[in-house]
């Protein structure tokens, strides 16, 4: 009974909601940047709103599995995917970031991470 209690406790995703940083490892114009975002989390479903320009990103948490996306350029016409692990305390998440550019239709990445505040 005891080993069914803690894996049960082990699938639960601990809430995510509050203030966090999120330091992105190279921004989209290749630079470090560090931005304060606000996490509501609603069972599965996520939405951080981020002080760059009002950014939301809406996502899920699934087990320790983390997805975002938000859209941006001239006319919202680029999708932007974060795909990341949330540790087992629930206060820090890393991951990856990836769009295609509309310009040159090249795949353009970097790295991302979320720490609780």
């Amino acid at each position: 009974m005891k080993i069914f209690a803690a894996l049960f406790i082990g699938l639960v995703a601990a809430d995510v909601s509050g203030t966090w940083t999120l330091h992105y490892d190279q921004d989209f114009s290749g630079h470090p940047a560090t931005y304060q975002c606000t996490l509501r989390q609603q069972g599965q479903k996520l939405t951080a709103t981020c002080d760059n320009g009002g950014v939301t990103l809406t996502g899920q948490v699934e087990d320790r599995k983390v997805t975002f996306e938000h859209t941006t350029g001239k006319n919202n016409d680029i999708v932007v995917r974060y795909t990341g692990m949330l540790n087992q305390e629930g206060s820090f998440m890393k991951g990856a970031w990836q769009y295609v550019d509309p310009r040159d239709k090249k795949e353009k990445t970097g790295r991302f991470a979320f720490e609780k505040q």
